[in-house]
């Protein structure tokens, strides 16, 4: 059974189901086939949003501290020698 996240899965899983209905075909597909696809794609989902949450959402985060803390946000210039 698959587990909806929100409705932007509802709406990809349409428009996925609508491509393969259009699809010519002899038989339908072994319900294995078609848990097997779905699992797959849930899996990648996830693995994208954990890959969202330690790179974007992480940094963001490690911004915000250094903010509050009042850290410089850039490398201070080098000084020039003459």
């Amino acid at each position: 059974m698959r587990k909806m996240h929100d409705g932007e899965d509802l709406f990809h899983d349409n428009i996925l189901g609508e491509k393969l209905l259009a699809l010519p075909r002899e038989t339908a597909p072994p319900q294995e086939l078609q848990e097997a696809v779905f699992s797959t794609l849930d899996a990648l989902d996830f693995f994208s949003e954990v890959a969202d949450l330690f790179t974007g959402k992480f940094a963001l985060a490690n911004l915000s501290i250094l903010e509050a803390v009042g850290a410089p946000l850039t490398a201070a210039e080098p000084e020039e020698e003459e």
